[in-house]
């Protein structure tokens, strides 16, 4: 019984007429035109610009920070004033002040961290 019922049942879907079988539309916007790759781009980081009297430490230290030695990772909440035991410092040239300061900064990389 379920045969029958199954073969009348697929024997209403059969039409006689044609099927007709066609492509989508084309799309209204044209494709865009992708250009060859140029390859890895580095981005570049403008750097920012110092404020008025501020002399940024490539300018007076010879050497290159030291990322070991330093406290990564935490906020700056202060900010010291350098004071030192030398004899006191009267120049008032760059070339001095800059002296002085690379003096300091090798002193202080001497000392075991």
């Amino acid at each position: 019984m379920f045969l029958l019922a199954s073969g009348l049942f697929l024997a209403g879907c059969a039409t006689t007429k044609p099927t007709v079988v066609s492509g989508l539309p084309d799309p209204w916007w044209a494709s865009p035109v992708k250009p060859a790759n140029p390859g890895p781009v580095t981005p570049t980081v403008p750097t920012p610009a110092l404020p008025a009297g501020v002399i940024s430490r490539t300018a007076w230290a010879k050497g290159k920070p030291v990322p070991a030695r330093m406290s990564q990772g935490r906020r700056i909440t202060r900010i010291t004033v350098h004071h030192d035991g030398m004899k006191p410092f009267t120049d008032t040239s760059y070339a001095a002040a800059s002296s002085r300061l690379e003096s300091i900064r090798r002193a202080h990389l001497r000392r075991k961290p």
